[in-house]
């Protein structure tokens, strides 16, 4: 099982991973590990979370955070456009989104899981294996015990031209999803939307094992060379 695989290769950096739902605990591995906000769709505080909805995922390193992240699963249905304006106004004020690209319907449809709020310990969880194999564990959450359709997040379009997207996971790419009408804190007209459907996840945990395995003689494959490109 690849995220077995990614934990073991986690564990032999040091790192072990757990699993919550308490707001409380959230709260402290955000503050512990330095980040300074949560985006209000992952925050315990303004949502009703339970274990069936909602995972955070705390890698520790001698019982301190070094990579945090949270995940929340919804049913958009066919109408990703539509649900995900309805989330933005809920958490920005009505009129905040000026429009949401059609596309978004056709890649996030049915049952979807937003993973966010990824931010690792610079010098600790940053390294691109560490990142990669704790992501291979929260992908594994989502797909796997949430059964979504879909998997998603918002990157900034300079951190997809460095190879973010390919490394978390997504293979496909939506530019422009969305515009502000205003941006608020922490959010900017230059973001792309990054995602994939279920019907990919083969692929991506066999690239995942085939990258674990060079890992394990010493050398990791990047992840434009295992199968995990984005697709045109």
């Amino acid at each position: 099982m690849a995220a077995l695989e990614c934990s073991k290769a986690l564990v032999s950096n040091g790192i072990s991973l757990r699993v919550t739902v308490d707001g409380a605990e959230v709260a402290a591995s955000v503050a512990s590990i330095g980040k300074d906000y949560l985006t209000p769709w992952l925050d315990p505080s303004l949502n009703d979370f339970t274990e069936g909805n909602f995972f955070w995922l705390i890698a520790e390193k001698k019982e301190v955070p070094v990579i945090v992240g949270g995940g929340r699963l919804d049913r958009y249905g066919n109408d990703g456009a539509g649900t995900i304006r309805r989330l933005f106004e809920r958490s920005h004020g009505p009129e905040s989104i000026a429009y949401v690209s059609d596309a978004v319907s056709v890649g996030l449809r049915g049952t979807v899981c937003y993973l966010g709020d990824l931010h690792s310990k610079a010098g600790v969880g940053l390294s691109r294996a560490n990142r990669r194999f704790y992501l291979g564990v929260a992908h594994y959450i989502a797909s796997v015990h949430f059964r979504a359709d879909a998997t998603y997040s918002f990157m900034r379009t300079s951190d997809v031209m460095r190879g973010s997207a390919d490394i978390n996971g997504f293979d496909q790419r939506i530019s422009e999803p969305y515009g502000w009408v205003e941006p608020p804190s922490k959010r900017s007209n230059d973001e792309v939307l990054v995602y994939r459907r279920a019907e990919n996840n083969a692929m991506y945990f066999n690239a995942l094992r085939r990258e674990l395995a060079a890992y394990e003689e010493g050398s990791v494959v990047d992840p434009a060379q295992s199968g995990l490109r984005a697709q045109a």
